[in-house]
């Protein structure tokens, strides 16, 4: 064995020994802690960087609808000029990149076809939102351990109640933002630099409040099995502070690094678009597994772990007469194929 090789083995072992040493010292301070916050972060990569792929699908399947519904609703309200000002705000409060040349024009033919949004319009928007929030309350079933999730209907029902609490937040950091800017500007005058700098922090704090708010009613009203406030407070104010963070840092990266139109051509608005909703999708499951981590903690439970059942397909004959998922009848038609076989 030569001298080279010698002297990296035993460098690997004082590393692992030293990284031994560094994971009991953190475990022993605090309390096992960061134990729980691994298997969050073990289950998240074992399933929810997957989930967090449909639910990129389904993000962006409703976006589209979602903003000609907002430009037909704000022009009635604003006018057409005050609704694309708006909308190409909010979208720029929640997608790095909001005002990118494909939204752009979305917008402009939302505007000039306003009149248009009927019946297909409702349902796309309907079926690719209930799809959407339906997605989410199946991953935080599944995180929180409920131990039955809600019949159909009540999914449906509570996707659209979702829907209306986002748009209900939208429209209140809208109308909280202008009285800010009004109130200040009027008090403290447009260019005094006390009136900047409550703006400042007025841009800075509405968008992580919103954030927060957000990810406490994903948390606390999803999931059928409630946790401790304790545990999800910290994982709402965490999730809404690094997501602002990682769009700023995401919108960052497309505008400087990322090139999607030169890999991808006209779409490379859609694939930066289901990029950012993938990872807005692991960021949500996430920050749900290291709420209920901290709520095992808190009630010293054993951590929770993700049981990965075997996918693969199995014989009729093998399964239960009552097994979900079989067609009418087919254990009889399998057994007359078996028959002709002997």
């Amino acid at each position: 064995m030569s001298t080279s090789t010698t002297f990296l083995q035993g460098l690997s072992e004082r590393l692992q020994i030293i990284g031994y040493r560094i994971w009991d010292g953190a475990n022993k301070r605090t309390n096992n802690y960061i134990s729980y916050v691994a298997q969050a972060i073990k289950n998240f990569s074992t399933k929810g960087s997957t989930e967090a792929v449909v639910f990129g699908y389904w993000a962006v399947f409703s976006l589209f609808p979602l903003v000609m519904l907002a430009i037909v609703v704000a022009s009635f309200a604003l006018g057409p000029e005050s609704a694309k000002v708006q909308v190409q705000s909010i979208l720029n409060q929640f997608i790095p990149g909001g005002a990118s040349q494909l939204i752009q024009e979305n917008i402009e033919q939302a505007i000039s076809q306003r009149s248009g949004f009927g019946i297909i319009g409702f349902l796309s928007l309907v079926y690719g939102g209930a799809g959407l929030f339906m997605n989410l309350q199946w991953n935080m079933s599944r995180i929180f351990r409920d131990e039955h999730q809600r019949i159909w209907p009540l999914q449906v029902l509570t996707g659209v109640l979702m829907m209306l609490s986002l748009a209900l937040l939208i429209i209140t950091s809208i109308v909280a933002s202008t009285i800010f800017a009004i109130v200040s500007n009027k008090l403290l005058g447009t260019e005094s630099f006390l009136s900047k700098t409550l703006l400042g922090i007025a841009a800075v704090a509405l968008p992580l409040t919103i954030n927060t708010l957000m990810f406490t009613m994903l948390f606390r009203l999803i999931p059928r099995n409630k946790i401790r406030w304790r545990a999800l407070l910290p994982a709402a104010f965490i999730g809404g502070i690094g997501w602002e963070l990682s769009k700023n840092l995401f919108g960052w990266y497309v505008g400087h690094l990322a090139n999607f139109g030169l890999m991808y051509g006209s779409l490379g608005t859609v694939f930066g678009l289901l990029t950012w909703t993938y990872l807005t999708g692991c960021f949500i499951s996430l920050c749900a597994e290291g709420a209920v981590a901290t709520d095992d903690w808190l009630a010293k439970r054993p951590p929770a772990v993700v049981v990965q059942e075997p996918c693969i397909n199995k014989p009729a004959d093998e399964l239960p007469l009552d097994a979900p998922n079989k067609v009418a009848d087919i254990d009889q038609r399998a057994a007359e194929v078996k028959k002709q076989a002997t």
